[in-house]
């Protein structure tokens, strides 16, 4: 109480109101004051006669102190509100509360455990804990109209511990998750109460009544705040639609209508819950609540709190709603209805979640990646319709600091430091902790350029600004970075459940149908035995048409697949992929570098993850106008051209002989083809074969469309028929099919030195 009246003669102070600080009476004075300040000064009279009154009548004495009647008596807190005590029974056990999870996202479960003995459970023991619970819920005297009552909103913060201004507005600090908890906390305190009551055979009569009339108070009290809470919460939001929970109104049903059968009525009850909360059903199963910053203001983000499953479990039980529970656990009727009913009913009080990939919330305002525009909280009315696909917890300060990004300079090599000569590019938003893990692995200034690139594409859904039709693919040893890159996406880019995993051994009949309402996906480890379809995945990364298909249903669904990926891995699986398709699908950046080990990494990046984000969005944005409708891998750097080979040659056994020892393809110095270097087509393929047999390649077929693809993308010209001698020191020619511009290594070496072996004659100008 001393607390309480301490600051209400602060708030009168800070008012400039004159107050006797003795009597707490506001005194008189020749001020003139608005029609607002006289209803908060005869709201501030009544609450100080309400205070006197009560110190009058209770003493005070803290939660958690020990009487002066007994100095052995400890007042257990859980039946004691803040500045309010009851007298001490004479004899009293003590009860330990002892809160503890039950899963990782339960907030709200409490389970009491008793540090006295059984014995102790007498009707003495439980009349003096109701005693307690009786002040604390009911601290006026009965059928006394005189004693005046608190306003119902301070009542029911002091009585469950919340703080609150004063002057009757509901508290700012309130939330309706922190409220439920202290909820299930009081209720389940009474619930103990009564249960031990039983055990001592005193559960009737007043003592049943009066811990009924207990829970029926912090019912209502709790219901009170809920209501004024979603109040406040309407006044300050902005009108969007009828589906908010804050401005959706209850219907007047009850939830233990007789009318209703046992499914409907726990239907309505885990209905009204789910609108107190303020909860949103996201993917049929999650229920998500909304984010507030430190300042108090909505974020336009939502977090995940529970699933359905087991907010159903968790809310019907019977200690908490024994005759719902008896209904839903009677024959014929099946929780697992209720839920899956949930998951699907299209009802305003439990609205559907629906993101925004293009918008991320920060601490004091919204980025939008599409546009490049940070949004202030304080700076516009943005619609309560606006979700972010994520929150970070981190204020987003660098936007206006770095504007431009002169993408025709990244291909520059002749630049002096190997990037744009303009000084305000994306290039210069800091990332230091990011940039290392490239510059740990010496990638080259465009190499780094474009795994920015193809990291702001992720931002985006598939074909919505380029047709590419490429992902990404951290290739290389344990230990460089590459699982690292992926960890970023996922932690960074996007919320947990918005990431579809592909695992190694990939459920190769109805895997996609994960996957399908994923904002991205990822398969970090990729090992040799990768078992997702490969045609699958070539739709997939193309963002073509895919076949979806799922258990228990009979027709299959096609779903034009929108949704980017990326890759990581130590191995090139095993794809037989003679055409090519699979390696020009796949950017690769190539990690051959270890790096120490750093388990503090990402807790330090998270500081410039927004800088990460807006760092590559720029550069993606930038890409967008450099590669114009050029197709991209004509504007890449050579390096992923390297790879790409490389990948075919692990792919593709054809693509492999080109690019192994057995052969050599010669060029003039101008870089065109030697057409004095040939060998018959015939040739060529029966050394292919044996290679093949010694390389352990399997079956392999020397078909013309094969050869001819890879001749391609190792740019030599497709065979000719040709009249010529082979080996080329021979004189007798034959007309057969020559490929020019490439022969075995054995037969190159051979006339090389024969040319050396050659003598050299010695010729007088006058023989």
């Amino acid at each position: 109480m001393t607390t309480q009246w301490n600051k209400k003669i602060n708030y009168a102070i800070e008012n400039q109101w004159p107050i006797d600080e003795d009597t707490g009476e506001l005194e008189d004075d020749d001020s003139e004051y608005s029609r607002d300040s006289v209803r908060r000064r005869n709201a501030f009279r009544e609450d100080m006669k309400n205070l006197r009154n009560t110190i009058d009548v209770i003493p005070v004495v803290e939660a958690g102190t020990r009487s002066d009647d007994d100095e052995e008596e400890v007042i257990p807190s859980s039946f004691v509100a803040p500045g309010v005590v009851c007298p001490l029974p004479s004899s009293i056990g003590d009860i330990s509360l002892e809160r503890r999870k039950t899963s990782p996202h339960d907030n709200s479960t409490f389970v009491f455990m008793d540090t006295v003995n059984s014995e102790l459970y007498t009707v003495e023991w439980c009349t003096n804990a109701l005693a307690r619970a009786k002040h604390k819920w009911c601290p006026y005297v009965e059928n006394d109209s005189n004693v005046p009552v608190a306003p119902p909103i301070a009542f029911a913060c002091s009585r469950f511990g919340l703080s609150w201004d004063g002057v009757g507005e509901v508290p700012l600090g309130i939330n309706t998750q922190d409220l439920m908890s202290r909820y299930i906390k009081e209720m389940s305190a009474i619930y103990e109460l009564q249960s031990r009551a039983c055990q001592s055979n005193m559960f009737h009569g007043m003592f049943e009544a009066d811990s009924m009339r207990i829970l029926h108070i912090i019912y209502i009290s709790y219901n009170m705040l809920v209501l004024a809470i979603q109040q406040r919460n309407a006044f300050q939001s902005v009108w969007s639609s009828p589906d908010d929970p804050t401005v959706f109104c209850l219907k007047p049903v009850c939830a233990n209508d007789r009318e209703f059968t046992p499914f409907q009525q726990a239907y309505w009850y885990l209905m009204r819950k789910l609108y107190e909360l303020g909860y949103r059903r996201y993917k049929k199963k999650l229920l998500y609540s909304r984010v507030i910053n430190p300042d108090n203001v909505f974020t336009h983000t939502f977090k995940f709190e529970v699933e359905i499953e087991d907010f159903v479990y968790k809310m019907i039980t019977p200690y908490d709603q024994a005759e719902i529970w008896k209904g839903m656990t009677s024959q014929g009727v099946h929780f697992s209805s209720l839920i899956d009913y949930l998951g699907s009913v299209n009802d305003p009080h439990l609205p559907v979640l629906q993101k925004d990939r293009y918008v991320h919330s920060f601490r004091n305002g919204l980025y939008f990646v599409k546009h490049d525009v940070f949004v202030p909280f304080q700076q516009a009315k943005i619609p309560n319709d606006c979700i972010a696909c994520k929150y970070h917890p981190i204020l987003f300060n660098d936007y206006d600091k770095f504007r431009g990004v002169d993408f025709e300079g990244v291909t520059d090599e002749t630049s002096p430091l190997g990037r744009p000569s303009i000084v305000d590019t994306a290039y210069d938003i800091p990332t230091p902790l990011f940039d290392k893990i490239m510059l740990d692995q010496n990638f080259p200034y465009q190499v780094r350029v474009w795994l920015y690139v193809m990291m702001g594409r992720m931002l985006y859904w598939a074909r919505d600004e380029d047709n590419w039709q490429v992902w990404m693919f951290h290739f290389g040893t344990a230990n460089t970075g590459k699982s690292t890159m992926c960890q970023i996406m996922q932690q960074y880019f996007f919320e947990r459940h918005d990431i579809g995993i592909i695992s190694n051994q990939f459920e190769k009949m109805f895997g996609l149908w994960g996957l399908r309402e994923s904002l991205a996906v990822f398969c970090s480890e990729v090992g040799e035995d990768f078992s997702m379809d490969r045609t699958d995945l070539q739709s997939m990364i193309t963002a073509e048409t895919v076949t979806i298909r799922r258990k228990n249903l009979m027709s299959d669904n096609s779903f034009d697949w929108v949704v980017p990926g990326m890759f990581g891995g130590n191995y090139i699986p095993n794809w037989k992929d003679p055409q090519g398709a699979m390696a020009r699908r796949l950017l690769i950046w190539y990690y051959l570098n270890a790096v120490k080990v750093d388990n503090t990494l990402f807790k330090r990046m998270e500081q410039e993850s927004g800088n990460i984000i807006l760092k590559c969005n720029r550069f993606y944005r930038a890409a967008l106008i450099h590669v114009g409708r050029q197709e991209l891998w004509s504007v890449l750097p050579r390096y992923f051209w390297q790879q790409r080979t490389m990948l075919q040659s692990e792919t593709s056994p054809i693509h492999g002989f080109f690019s192994s020892d057995e052969v050599q393809i010669v060029k003039k110095p101008t870089g065109e083809i030697d057409e004095s270097v040939y060998i018959p087509l015939t040739t060529l393929a029966k050394i292919f074969n044996e290679w093949k047999k010694q390389s352990n390649k399997g079956v392999v077929k020397w078909a013309k469309d094969t050869y001819q693809k890879a001749l391609s993308d190792m740019g030599l010209p497709m065979p000719i028929k040709k009249r010529l001698p082979y080996p080329r020191d021979h004189t007798q020619t034959t007309q057969q099919m020559f490929v020019m511009g490439i022969d075995t290594t054995a037969e190159i070496q051979r006339l090389e030195n024969v040319v050396e072996k050659l003598p050299v004659v010695s010729m007088r100008l006058d023989e």
